[in-house]
């Protein structure tokens, strides 16, 4: 479909997972559920739901479009649920686990540390969805190179933090 036939929200949002996944459509309601609950799910494995944990995984499902409900009910939802039945739900959550791993690891890393608890239910996660535990580790260090390089970016853009335009 050409951009000009498509509504601005439709096309926000296949541009967000073709840009950042490779995808060319959106998760079903169901996926999206489960993608949001196993993020806190893994985020509370250390019994200590930060914060800035809750708002990173509340943040990411709506900037990606999720459900009006579903990013409603992240903003209180407890992180306790069993983690495979979660997951079983989601008829797209072996073919999008490298993803779901990633970003788990970007969430459970926003307090500032990934806690012994949180890596462990983390490698829980990608053993049930078939992601290799080389393949976390690696997702590890490349999350931390992006951390790096994000840094770096607005050192360059913003040399004053104090003075960005935003």
């Amino acid at each position: 479909m050409a951009i000009t036939k498509e509504k601005p929200a439709d096309l926000g949002l296949r541009w967000i997972f073709q840009s950042y996944w490779g995808f060319d459509r959106a998760p079903s309601t169901t996926d999206f559920e489960a993608y949001g609950k196993a993020l806190l799910i893994c985020a509370n494995a250390d019994g200590d739901l930060a914060p800035q944990e809750r708002d990173f995984a509340v943040g990411l499902i709506a900037g990606m479009h999720g459900p009006d409900e579903l990013v409603e009910e992240l903003k209180s939802y407890p992180g306790t649920d069993d983690l495979a039945k979660v997951l079983s739900r989601a008829k797209g959550a072996k073919e999008s686990a490298g993803c779901l791993v990633y970003d788990t690891i970007r969430v459970c890393t926003a307090d500032g540390v990934l806690a012994d608890a949180e890596r462990r239910k983390i490698e829980e996660m990608a053993d049930l969805l078939d992601v290799s535990r080389d393949s976390v580790q690696e997702m590890i260090a490349i999350y931390k190179q992006e951390r790096e390089l994000v840094d770096r970016r607005f050192r360059v853009c913003y040399p004053d933090p104090q003075h960005r335009p935003f």
